[in-house]
């Protein structure tokens, strides 16, 4: 009986099994579709993310931000905001051509302490490879600034030949080569003013030339003589500088264009990563002409003028920048707490102007708002703040204010009232190549110093009239020589802490 009850199971055994088999595989294969489809689907739904976020940030910024690399050559990795692409990438252009020169000696600076390190006479590194490549970045810095400039390139020739001679004389020397061949090229008479340089045996301060860079000056020699036999110069190709060919800086990237370069299981690898952004910068702006009564911005820019001109009468033979200093000094900074005698320094401003109260209210609200919208809410409110207001007259006659921060502060902005085109913008300096905490006052001319390449590009914000900008205190910002013919006039605010050693932290810690 039990082997009678058993039979009929036996023979569709096999059907079963295949049956279920069959019915399994096909639910693996409807699983495995379904995750190929959701995939695709979150993919198209990063592309539309990015997408949307990009056209978000344009409406947001009225326009004004500019496509730098269709300006040219010498501004393309620059970054600016402006309403006028053309005039802001002529501005910027001079400005580079002025500030390409201090790379070349800071790469100079480099070497000299490499060389101490392979001689021994620094012993805090005995291998001079870490100051080579700083040396290198620097080089890269004024060749970006200035890449259509034949003395740059020719400059940065010679330092790259002294660089080559701390390691890997052989390898680095065709570098110097090409450097030099660049040079020729934008001015053929460099061909024989680097022989005859390359002949000498001691350095500009009559100091003896090392061995190793007299071997390099010979590798590179050797070459470049032959260019004077023949009677040109080959076209050189700076392939080591990647970002740079012939002066033209490659177009960014698009976002995901490269996920398709890569096979399919690494693809989803890439394709899966999560973007952070580290130790973030926050800048805001705004234009409040419209928001403000009409002829706001025109009756305190006329007010600053004139108590400019007539304090700049007591001080006729005074550099532009002192006399800055000087009316700085004049002005009662403390806006929100006036006292009698200091409505007394500038009654029509402090006591008869209703345009400096809504200036004072609009100051402090964005210096507070701009903290509340990013995020960053002060731990007694605004209590142990107050607001610092003063205006910044810069009439044509080459003042600036140089690098600088504002210690004990927690965040400052800036209220246009007056501009001259653009020109003379707001620099913002990248923090990678100018910590915050530095002493920037002990550098007394404008090219005294700059950031650190490759960390050597501005944050450059040409204003409009009206404009607002605001930014955490601790960000190193400088304003430029003003030679335009039109005045600029300025209102600039702090959120000042009274003794409160954390203004800088909020920000530091709080961003993410």
């Amino acid at each position: 009986m039990v082997l009678q009850t058993l039979r009929p199971w036996r023979r569709p055994w096999k059907p079963l099994l295949l049956t279920w088999f069959a019915s399994s595989l096909s639910a693996s294969e409807a699983a495995e579709a379904t995750r190929a489809t959701l995939e695709a689907r979150v993919a198209t739904l990063r592309e539309e993310l990015r997408a949307a976020e990009a056209a978000l940030a344009a409406a947001e910024d009225d326009g004004t931000s500019a496509a730098p690399w269709a300006a040219g050559p010498a501004v393309c990795n620059a970054r600016m905001r402006t309403a006028d692409l053309s005039a802001a990438a002529e501005y910027l252009e001079k400005q580079h051509a002025l500030r390409a020169p201090f790379y070349i000696k800071a790469a100079r600076r480099s070497f000299q302490k490499g060389l101490k390190q392979a001689q021994g006479i620094d012993k805090s590194n005995r291998d001079p490879f870490i100051k080579q490549h700083e040396g290198q970045l620097q080089l890269l810095g004024a060749l970006d600034l200035a890449p259509g400039s034949a003395e740059i390139w020719f400059e940065a020739a010679k330092v790259a030949v002294a660089l080559a001679s701390l390691t890997d004389a052989e390898g680095q020397a065709q570098h110097a080569v090409d450097m030099f061949a660049h040079a020729c090229t934008l001015d053929p008479p460099k061909l024989k003013e680097a022989l005859a340089w390359l002949d000498k045996k001691e350095s500009g301060k009559s100091s003896k030339i090392t061995q190793e860079e007299q071997f390099v000056r010979k590798l590179v020699r050797e070459q470049i003589e032959e260019w004077g036999e023949s009677g040109s110069v080959p076209v050189r190709h700076p392939d080591f500088l990647s970002t740079l060919k012939d002066g033209i800086c490659f177009p960014t990237r698009e976002y995901g264009k490269m996920a398709s370069a890569h096979p399919k299981d690494v693809a989803k690898i890439v394709d899966g990563f999560q973007v952070r952004n580290a130790f973030p910068t926050k800048i805001l702006s705004v234009n409040v002409r419209s928001r403000l009564p009409e002829g706001f911005t025109t009756r305190l820019a006329d007010l600053a003028v004139r108590k400019y001109e007539q304090f700049g009468k007591k001080y006729t033979d005074i550099d532009p920048n002192d006399l800055n200093d000087k009316f700085f000094s004049f002005q009662a900074t403390h806006a929100d707490r006036l006292s009698r005698s200091d409505e007394k320094k500038w009654p029509e401003m402090y006591r008869d102007s209703e345009d400096f109260k809504i200036l004072t209210r609009v100051m402090k609200g964005a210096l507070l708002g701009f903290l509340n919208k990013t995020g960053i809410t002060l731990p007694q409110g605004d209590q142990g703040y107050g607001l610092v207001l003063w205006a910044a007259v810069y009439p044509g006659n080459g003042g600036r204010h140089g690098y600088h921060v504002h210690q004990g502060s927690a965040s400052s902005c800036v209220l246009y009232a007056r501009v001259a085109g653009a020109s003379t913008p707001i620099s913002f300096i990248d923090p990678r190549g100018a910590p915050p905490v530095n002493d920037y006052e002990q550098y007394e001319k404008e090219r005294d110093f700059e950031p650190q390449a490759p960390f050597h590009h501005n944050e450059y914000f040409f204003p409009t009239e009206g404009d607002l900008v605001c930014f955490p205190s601790w960000l190193v910002h400088n304003v430029p020589s003003h030679w335009e013919t039109e005045t600029r006039v300025a209102f600039a605010a702090n959120l000042q802490g009274d003794g409160a050693w954390d203004s800088w932290f909020h920000t530091a810690v709080g961003w993410s």
